[in-house]
């Protein structure tokens, strides 16, 4: 009788292990009237159980949850072929890569500034042109043309730790807040001279915004305390209590609403008109280091993503992202409090946060070295990684904040009289700083 068309492939060899495997599995399990005729199908009277190899004891189990294994290894990699194919369709073309709304950070910095003595607490780009400022440890502030690399001024007057750094809409002044309780303005049309130091704050001062518009200034320190300076005096003409010490700011383009996190565990939103606090959200468990308010641009993505109803309201100020030490960040719905999404995969204090100005992505950074890009038009999944961009002789160092870029084409001449390096079409940047006494900008 010739052998089924099914075991026509197996070697005569194969195929009688094939038929041991089967009596050896019959035998085992106690299927003795199945076992008998399959030796006498298969013309082995000499079998005996016990008697045949170790390769053969227990071959079927093997085989079987070896293709079970396999199995679930074929579809984990469908799937993975499935979300890489996505990734392809929606990555950017050469041709759209220096646009908007495609761009976003690789895995090498294109410039890294060195010159600061200590950690790098905090980066902040020109307004208008390709010029950042830094704020440092070291006690200094630092102007620089992230073109070239070059550093363009160095701003001496703080005693102790410079922790934040900002300029106004016109990027005409330089707001810089120190651990020695001092707001320093800077002057860009006087060579970055020191041309007032607000006092007040009794503590720390952690961070420091212009109110859009220029004329007013708003401050958080360790005092629990936040203020309101007017910048052409220099006098606070407002003192909000915070009960905690704000570690870190973020205001709507319309200056009406302001984005704070604490040691309290709270990220909160106030109203700036009225100074009174307008929600809060209470899903942190930890120090919240960074805040940052989306823009009108990542409303359509954040509603879908949080199952809301869709809006044509693009009022700023709506929607906000914290990051907190317990490695989470949370964006929540600033009118209601009510959370949109936790991402999680950091291993570390989340230190800085930045939205895309696309609105599509939110870029984090932390303690653990690596800075994240996610991306909310596919659920909030963790679309790159960008691992140790302040890798120091292979050292993993900390990520101490980030920023992108703020420039516009076609500005004319700068407020320090240098000849403009802005092109004919916005040019991205991102930068990050870190405890390698560096500054890393990614560009296009």
């Amino acid at each position: 009788m010739s052998a089924p068309a099914a075991l026509s492939s197996l070697t005569n060899s194969q195929r009688q292990e094939l038929h041991c495997a089967l009596l050896d599995y019959l035998h085992r399990q106690g299927f003795e009237s199945a076992y008998d005729a399959l030796r006498q199908d298969a013309d082995l009277p000499d079998f005996e159980p016990g008697s045949t190899s170790a390769k053969i004891q227990g071959l079927l189990e093997k085989k079987w949850t070896g293709t079970v294994r396999l199995q679930k290894k074929v579809l984990a990699s469908e799937h993975r072929i499935a979300q890489l194919e996505a990734e392809l369709k929606s990555a950017p073309t050469g041709r759209r890569l220096t646009s908007d709304a495609d761009w976003i950070p690789s895995d090498a910095p294109a410039r890294i500034l060195e010159g600061h003595r200590k950690q790098v607490m905090s980066v902040v780009f020109h307004p208008t042109f390709s010029v950042l400022a830094t704020a440092s440890d070291d006690c200094d502030v630092k102007v620089w043309d992230w073109t070239t690399g070059e550093c363009e001024a160095t701003l001496k007057g703080h005693t102790q730790s410079v922790k934040d750094v900002d300029f106004d809409g016109k990027g005409e002044r330089i707001a810089s807040c120190s651990a020695d309780t001092q707001i320093k303005l800077w002057d860009g049309n006087n060579q970055w001279k020191c041309v007032k130091t607000l006092a007040g704050h009794e503590h720390v001062v952690s961070a420091v915004r212009f109110v859009p518009g220029g004329a007013q200034l708003v401050s958080a320190s360790r005092d629990q305390t936040i203020r309101i300076w007017e910048v052409s005096t220099g006098f606070c003409i407002r003192t909000l209590q915070t009960g905690a010490w704000i570690k870190c700011i973020s205001l709507s383009e319309d200056g009406k609403t302001l984005l704070t996190g604490g040691d309290d565990h709270l990220a909160k939103a106030w109203d700036l008109t009225t100074g009174k606090m307008k929600s809060e959200s209470r899903e942190h468990e930890h120090v919240v280091d960074a805040v940052a308010l989306a823009p009108p641009s990542a409303y359509p993505a954040l509603r879908t993503l949080g199952g809301l109803a869709k809006s044509a309201d693009a009022a700023p100020g709506q929607f906000a992202a914290s990051g907190d030490r317990e490695k989470t960040v949370v964006i929540w719905d600033t009118a209601t409090g009510q959370t949109i999404k936790k991402l999680l995969g950091h291993d570390g204090w989340i230190r800085g946060l930045v939205w895309a100005p696309s609105g599509r992505h939110l870029i984090s950074c932390a303690d653990d070295g690596r800075m994240r890009v996610w991306d909310l038009g596919s659920g909030g999944r963790c679309y790159r990684t960008v691992d140790n961009p302040h890798d120091e002789l292979g050292r993993s160092r900390f990520l101490t904040s980030v920023a992108w870029a703020r420039a516009k084409p076609d500005a004319g001449p700068r407020p320090d009289g240098e000849a403009s390096t802005a092109g004919a079409s916005r040019v991205n940047a991102l930068a990050t700083t870190g405890s390698d006494c560096r500054v890393c900008v990614w560009l296009p």
